[in-house]
């Protein structure tokens, strides 16, 4: 499933990438914590703002419902990190949206996604940087 091309893109504005931490940390009787890698993936939280006319509404309202079976399949689309603007895959809803009207025709949607695999630079690409 792919987020709808007739839909803009979530703003800037509450925009936000919350890694879960991959680390796990093991207090010792004496010395510093043992620390772990938990995950090779771990999770990112995706906090997303929209904002749309009625009409781009009312078709994010029917993809969420009809495509997306109320937010239960995941979708791929497009999203910012420090890549710039890539196509994020299987991001779901975290959570229920939820809608604020701001005026007649204009609405705020704001939701919690959720990606298992953030698209991040190569370890080939990184080396170049290093």
């Amino acid at each position: 499933m792919s987020y709808p091309a007739t839909l803009p893109a979530p703003s800037i504005e509450g925009f936000s990438l919350e890694p879960l931490d991959p680390v796990i940390r093991t207090d010792m009787e004496a010395g510093p914590q043992r620390r772990r890698r938990r995950y090779t993936s771990a999770p990112t939280g995706i906090g997303a703002t929209w904002v749309l006319t009625r009409l781009q509404f009312s078709v994010f309202e029917a993809w969420h419902r009809h495509t997306l079976l109320d937010g239960s399949v995941s979708f791929s689309c497009p999203l910012a990190n420090g890549q710039g603007v890539t196509t994020w895959a299987d991001v779901q809803f975290a959570e229920m949206w939820k809608a604020q009207r701001l005026a007649p025709n204009a609405w705020r949607v704001t939701a919690r996604l959720e990606c298992p695999n953030r698209p991040v630079m190569s370890a080939e690409d990184l080396a170049g940087y290093l």
